[in-house]
């Protein structure tokens, strides 16, 4: 697949951002448990909403397949457009994992390779212990800080 311009994959990739948001339009439908002749405008979907995904991407913009997509964001002349075309469909599906249920996003973004999320929230875990291990030990070696914030002067738990 050869692009004329940057600006022209930049336009489509837009388009396709555009398109999967879906079409709609506004009718005017009488309001529900009011008395009278009030309307209200209610949204009618043409065509519903899609979720973004790599293939969709790649069948708008004319690949043949998924590999040929991933072959040209290798080694094709605006790899890095189509790089950042990946990365604004990976960011919604990471928006996805902050809903339940997120197992597809889940499953999505460990397929894309790179560090996976139990792996990321393992980490962030592990630094949590550590930066409570590291505070712990100076409050121990310390016998008038260890005194301060472990026990008040009635012999209660005060700071921890």
């Amino acid at each position: 697949m050869s692009f004329i311009t940057d600006r022209q994959l930049k336009a489509l990739i837009a388009a396709y951002f555009k398109y999967i948001k879906g079409e709609y339009h506004l009718e005017d439908t009488p309001a529900k448990g009011k008395g009278g002749d009030e309307m209200v405008k209610q949204k009618i979907w043409d065509r519903e909403p899609e979720a973004p995904t790599i293939s969709g991407l790649a069948h708008y913009l004319g690949f043949d397949s998924r590999d040929a997509f991933n072959q040209y964001e290798l080694t094709g002349e605006f790899a890095s457009t189509l790089k950042r075309s990946r990365l604004r469909i990976e960011a919604e599906y990471e928006k996805k994992l902050h809903q339940q249920p997120s197992s597809g996003a889940i499953f999505a973004l460990k397929t894309w390779g790179g560090m996976s999320v139990s792996a990321q929230l393992q980490t962030n875990n592990r630094r949590y212990a550590n930066c409570i291990s590291r505070l712990l030990k100076v409050l121990f070696r310390r016998p008038r800080l260890r005194r301060k914030y472990l026990f008040s002067r009635k012999g209660k738990s005060s700071k921890l």
